[in-house]
């Protein structure tokens, strides 16, 4: 985008205008898993003879996926003006 103010000789200037655009598209993937393992140990005596011990294990696998998709738009404009003589 130029304009001049004088086309004709002597001192004229143009201004340009550049617009710089970027466009930056990005994927983020979460992903995420752990193990939850619950032991419960029950031990307890009826008489003076006999033990009984109970053992419980419960174990939980959990995986959870998240995707994200993300457009970063960066416009720069740089203005700039020229100043020339034509004769």
């Amino acid at each position: 985008i130029c304009g001049y103010s004088n086309v004709g000789s002597g001192i004229y200037t143009c201004t340009c205008v550049r617009i710089h655009t970027h466009v930056h598209p990005y994927t983020h993937t979460h992903t995420h898993s752990y193990t939850h393992a619950h032991m419960r140990t029950c031990t307890y005596i009826r008489t003076r003879t006999h033990t009984h011990t109970r053992m419980h294990v419960h174990t939980h696998m959990h995986v959870h996926t998240r995707i994200r998709t993300y457009i970063r738009v960066h416009a720069h404009i740089l203005p700039c003006i020229h100043t020339c003589i034509r004769i």
